[in-house]
């Protein structure tokens, strides 16, 4: 059982950071004889005196709501996500940092939260990354709630000095249609 424990942190984890670091254009290298037939010529910029292409533009970021009410019964088989908005619905833990209006992700075995922005200005994390947006709590979850024995802590993503500041932490999709969380 553990073991599959650590093996969905650690999916999750490898996800997140894929997610959050691996999103990104090369503007380094440049396809100069590209035929289709596998045998390109990739050059590094500087050897070539044309201007790389730019990158696509990002789309329009998505905002979500507070998602589903995480006081309802969840049904078998479904995951839900909302914001904590009491207390009572923040899962306790030994190394616990998860507080009212971080959200909330989980099914009948776990549940996860991420730390919240704050939305405000002057709004400080009480983690090492200053800014919100990361896992700060996981446990295992029945149906008489979380377990209370969250050892996470924070995941501080970070490559070199520069850290991830994200805008807002929102719910896309709540799961209460059904569809995943």
């Amino acid at each position: 059982m553990m073991r599959k424990v650590f093996y969905g942190f650690m999916v999750i984890f490898v996800m997140s950071f894929l997610i959050v670091f691996g999103v990104a254009c090369d503007h380094n290298t440049v396809n100069v004889a590209g035929d289709g037939d596998g045998g390109e010529e990739i050059l590094e910029a500087d050897a070539i005196e044309e201007e790389l292409p730019p990158c696509d533009p990002f789309p329009p970021a998505q905002t979500g709501g507070d998602g589903a009410d995480l006081t309802a019964p969840l049904p078998v088989g479904h995951a839900v996500a909302g914001k904590i908005k009491t207390e009572e619905q923040v899962p306790p833990g030994i190394k616990s940092w998860a507080e009212v209006g971080d959200i909330l992700i989980r099914n009948s075995k776990v549940g996860f939260v991420i730390e919240n922005t704050g939305g405000g200005e002057g709004y400080r994390s009480d983690g090492y990354n200053p800014y919100g947006g990361e896992f700060v709590n996981a446990d295992l979850w029945s149906e008489t709630g979380p377990a209370g024995k969250s050892m996470m802590g924070e995941i501080f993503y970070g490559i070199g000095i520069q850290i991830v500041d994200p805008a807002t932490v929102t719910v896309m999709n709540d799961g209460t249609d059904g569809n995943p969380a």
